[in-house]
This record gives C-alpha cells, structure tokens and sequence, in this order.
C-alpha cells in the first residue's frame, strides 16, 4: 500500500507584497485527522499565511518569492485556478 502525502505541506514558504517581505521561511506539515494553531502577535502572518494557503492574496501585487505548498501531493502555488472545481480544496475533487 503506497503511503499517502500529508494533506498540507508548507516548505520554506516566503510572500511579500510589492516586492517586500513579510513571511520568511515558513514549514509547516499537517496529516489527515490531525488539527493545528498559528499563534502568534499582531502582524506575524498569521492570516496571510491561511489565505496563501488558499490561493487568496491579492495577486500579483503579493508573491511567492520562494517555497512550496502542497494539498494532497499537489502544488498550489501558481496553480491556474485556485478556487475552481479542480483546486485540491474542492469537495468535487476527491
């Protein structure tokens, strides 16, 4: 039986907005049933984080500059559609 990939991988996860940096480095992994908390102060990328995960942020003002972020094996950093039928987030995709 072929192990399946963690349902998030973050790995060294950069965003700025216009070419400044506001997350630096961020890994994070998450396993199917397991739950997980960003804490942090005011300001510390808490939720452009969660809407990086989400293919959210105003792009292409804000960018990836570096990283990676996998959903069930599969990139979504640049991906053509982030919130289409097809995005690893979609309940019509499993």
């Amino acid at each position: 039986m072929t192990p399946q990939p963690p349902l998030l991988q973050i790995a060294d996860l950069a965003v700025a907005f216009d070419g400044v940096q506001v997350v630096h480095g961020l890994d994070l992994r998450l396993d199917r049933g397991e739950s997980v908390a960003l804490v942090g102060e005011s300001g510390s990328g808490k939720s452009v984080t969660a809407l990086s995960i989400l293919q959210l942020l105003s792009y292409p003002r804000a960018s990836h500059p570096s990283g990676s972020i996998l959903v069930e094996g599969r990139e979504v950093i640049g991906a053509a559609e982030p919130a289409a039928a097809g995005s690893p987030w979609s309940s019509r995709s499993r």
